[in-house]
């Protein structure tokens, strides 16, 4: 169902400034072309969100709305040693910048023993049937404005296809680097993408996958990405993103799950960056068994804004969930977190919890959240739970007294906070990874800061 908004001068002037990126686009395979056309005109109807929808009302949007975006098909990338730094470990390596295919900067994918890791570019134009799966699978589900802007610019992102009955042994790493701007008619503009990923895991099939959204620069840009997996029966996936943008850009992004009976899904979002940031995070336990853990972590500073909405439906028996998001705000920082369990007639011996913990570290920081319970089965067990809390001073005297300087014993009083969270993450590799992220906002802490 699409719910229409009110457009506003300013959602006016955003769109009309877009339709001009859009038609730009040719080349593409004629079921592209008409599935994107059909994006637009649904985003036309509907219209981009405003404060007086729910799920949106503290976001500011206008602050997106004010600016120019455009598509860009650079993507040459001069931060050659700090990407190496970030991207080093990993085997399989999927790489885009500025949203464009880097075959430069790939490493380790193709198609081996029915496994496919490629670029959507690649394989648009010959697996049509493969991909209008996900299409009919998701169609009306968790859709938006910002998915209608996804699948009207769809063109690149990636396919990670893992047939029945096979285990993917290395870490399937998808990489997207924003360099902020590209080189327009003697200009430099600001630069959109919207990723699309496809992750499809067969029967009893296993995978490990990480989506890493990163900037080495500081510029504004736009990151509008829809990750799209389908879990067959038994199969399990490991699935991360990883979201450290400049902290003048904007990200919106939409996770989107389907499970089949007795399938496994462990979803991990980190969030760091951005001055704007919005995570959707839906999933649909359709099959009888199937069970879902969701983890967060997101750390803002300075004057960042970060939005995190999950939404689980548990729609056949015996459906498992768990929900763990934390987060550590300083400055004059704000985050959300908007947690909703849908337990649906039948779906009986459902059991479900949520939790989201909050640590201010300054007296300007300021949190909404709003964990919810819906359920029409009798035979549950579900629980939630939410709470917002600031430095304990008994804590921080106690490393004093034990001649820990005060800034330390806060960044370790920190490292505690999240460290559960960051535990729950079976690679050794992405948990340095994340680690590391962390010093910069750690180092931003200074101890008189803090209440």
């Amino acid at each position: 169902m699409i719910t229409q908004n009110k457009p506003t001068q300013l959602t006016q002037s955003f769109l009309a400034r877009l339709v001009l990126e859009w038609n730009r686009e040719k080349g593409l395979p004629s079921w592209v072309q008409a599935w994107r056309e059909e994006g637009w005109e649904k985003l036309q109807e509907t219209g981009f969100p405003t404060r007086e929808q729910e799920d949106w009302k503290y976001v500011p949007l206008k602050n997106l709305f004010e600016k120019t975006f455009h598509r860009t098909e650079e993507n040459s990338m001069s931060e050659h040693k700090a990407f190496k730094k970030f991207s080093s470990d990993f085997e399989v390596e999927l790489v885009f910048v500025n949203g464009v295919f880097s075959p430069e900067n790939s490493c380790g994918i193709g198609e081996e023993n029915g496994i496919v890791v490629l670029p959507l570019s690649q394989v648009l134009p010959s697996k049509e049937k493969e991909i209008r799966v996900f299409i009919d699978g998701f169609q009306s589900r968790a859709e938006d404005a910002f998915v209608f802007l996804n699948q009207a610019f769809l063109k690149e992102g990636a396919m990670i296809f893992i047939p029945d009955k096979r285990r993917c042994e290395k870490i399937i790493h998808v990489v997207h680097v924003s360099t902020g701007s590209a080189s327009g008619e003697g200009t430099k503009a600001s630069v959109l993408q919207c990723p699309r990923t496809i992750v499809f895991l067969g029967k009893n099939s296993e995978a490990t996958v990480i989506e890493s959204f990163v900037s080495f620069s500081g510029e504004t840009y736009f990151t509008n990405a829809v990750s799209d997996l389908i879990l067959e029966t038994g199969a399990s996936l490991q699935h991360s993103k990883i979201q450290s943008e400049s902290h003048q850009a904007f990200h919106i992004g939409a996770t989107r799950a389907l499970l089949g009976q007795d399938s496994q899904l462990h979803s991990f979002s980190f969030s760091v960056g951005g001055k704007i940031s919005r995570n959707n995070l839906f999933v649909a336990l359709h099959g009888e068994g199937a069970s879902v853990s969701l983890d967060g972590l997101y750390a803002g500073k300075g004057e960042q804004f970060m939005d995190n909405h999950t939404h689980v439906d548990h729609c056949k028996p015996k459906g498992f969930s768990r929900q763990l998001y934390k987060g550590v705000l300083n400055d004059k920082a704000r985050a959300v977190f908007n947690g909703k369990i849908i337990v649906h007639p039948g779906a009986q011996q459902t059991d479900s919890s949520q939790i989201n913990k909050n640590l201010l570290l300054s007296r300007q920081t300021h949190v909404d959240t709003k964990p919810e319970l819906q359920i029409s089965a009798d035979d549950v067990q579900c629980k939630h739970g939410a709470t917002i809390g600031q430095m304990n001073e008994d804590e921080i005297f106690y490393f004093q007294s034990r001649s820990i300087p005060r800034k330390k014993a806060i960044h370790m009083l920190i490292h505690g906070f999240v460290d559960d969270v960051l535990l729950r993450i079976k690679s050794p590799v992405l948990q340095k990874k994340l680690h590391a992220l962390l010093l910069d906002f750690y180092s931003g802490v200074e101890g008189e800061d803090c209440l």
